[in-house]
């Protein structure tokens, strides 16, 4: 009822008022399925980049996990993909690969959270990798599936493995 009555005064029309809504009142991944693109660098040797979460980071800090982020309204997985890239890693794709899509259903401190994640392999050139968004990301690292960092995020290990099936084809 509030937004009824407040938003209109302000003159905010109809569509920012969903909006603004959605970003007070909702929370993407608790409230309502997240969509996140998810890449999995990789330098064509067997190298994966691997970041470690920030103290800006939604959730999961000083784990290590697979770099992405969340699909737009409006924007399609794919302009998401050389988005993320770009503001997270500050590079551009030579070749990418969709290798399916994972459902995160999942609890942490008693708050329940489902995200569906677009699973991509993308080759880049590890020499132009650099941290974009430091405030959410405090390192980044290339492994190799057998030389792994800990702790990981729950997503990683899954996330590889469909990645190296698509890879190894």
């Amino acid at each position: 009822m509030i937004f009824q009555t407040l938003f209109p005064l302000m003159g905010i029309v109809f569509g920012e008022r969903r909006e603004l809504c959605k970003t007070i009142c909702m929370k993407k991944g608790i409230d309502y399925t997240g969509i996140v693109v998810i890449f999995a660098c990789h330098d064509g040797k067997g190298n994966f980049l691997l970041a470690k979460r920030g103290g800006g980071a939604r959730d999961a800090v000083g784990m290590w996990e697979i770099t992405g982020g969340g699909l737009k309204f409006g924007e399609t997985v794919e302009e998401a993909l050389h988005r993320e890239l770009r503001e997270e890693l500050c590079i551009t794709a030579k070749e990418y690969t969709f290798c399916g899509y994972c459902d995160w259903i999942s609890e942490l401190d008693g708050v329940k959270s489902h995200w569906v994640s677009m699973i991509h392999a993308v080759l880049v050139d590890p020499s132009t990798v650099r941290i974009g968004e430091p405030e959410k990301c405090e390192a980044i690292a290339w492994h190799t599936l057998d030389n792994l960092p800990s702790p990981l995020h729950i997503g990683v290990l899954p996330t590889l493995e469909k990645v190296s099936l698509v890879l190894s084809k």
